[in-house]
């Protein structure tokens, strides 16, 4: 399953933290807190931008893998998973809450 099905679920997830905002990186869907990206949406699943720590202790998790787009090495921030409906969304709430919070402390930093 590709963006096109995904996005709108994604989308209204998201519009519920009043401080995150829709746009695009790379002609995908992005999700950010100010200037700061915290999620996209690549191949129909979300990318997550979170501390290196946070990441690396989600790759641990079923269904939590290394976010590689256009092949690329891995980054040591993000990670990717996959979804279905707002319930399988709930599913990772806590990373991307931490996903949030990362965003907004990058923000106040700049």
């Amino acid at each position: 399953m590709r963006n096109e099905p995904k996005k709108p679920i994604l989308d209204g997830f998201l519009s519920q933290y009043e401080n995150v905002r829709i746009g695009q990186m790379f002609g995908y869907p992005a999700y950010y807190v100010g200037r700061s990206m915290f999620a996209c949406l690549y191949e129909g699943k979300v990318g997550l931008k979170l501390p290196e720590n946070t990441a690396n202790e989600a790759r641990t998790k079923e269904g939590i893998s290394d976010f590689q787009p256009y092949g690329k090495p891995k980054m040591r921030e993000w990670v990717q998973f996959d979804f279905d409906s707002e319930e399988g969304l709930r599913r990772y709430m806590d990373l991307i809450d931490a996903a949030i919070w990362y965003a907004e402390t990058r923000k106040r930093e700049k």
